[in-house]
C-alpha cells in the first residue's frame, strides 16, 4: 500500500490548526496498491488488480450513492456530522 501526502496531512503536521500536534503522525488518508490477497468471499477484485483507497467519513451502504460507489459525494446522509 502507498500513500500521497495531501494538504491536510502538511497542516496537521506543522501544527496549522488550533489543535495541539501529536507526532509522531502517521499522515494520509488515501491509498493505493496491488492486491495480493483476498478472502473466499471477494469477487469484484482480483490477485493483481490495482486498487484504490478514498477517504471516507462515513458511510451506509445502503443507499443509491453507496451502492454506486459515490459515498464520498456527501449524498449519503451517514458520512455527515
Amino acid at each position: 500500500m502507498g500513500l500521497g501526502v495531501c494538504h491536510t496531512d502538511l497542516h496537521a503536521m506543522n501544527g496549522d490548526w488550533p489543535l495541539a500536534t501529536k507526532l509522531p503522525l502517521v499522515g494520509g488518508h488515501e491509498g493505493a496498491g496491488v492486491v495480493v490477497a483476498k478472502g473466499d468471499l471477494v469477487t469484484d477484485i482480483e490477485l493483481g488488480d490495482h486498487v484504490g483507497v478514498k477517504w471516507i467519513n462515513g458511510s451506509c451502504l445502503a443507499c443509491d450513492f453507496c451502492q454506486q460507489a459515490d459515498e464520498p459525494v456527501r449524498a449519503c446522509r451517514a458520512g455527515l456530522p
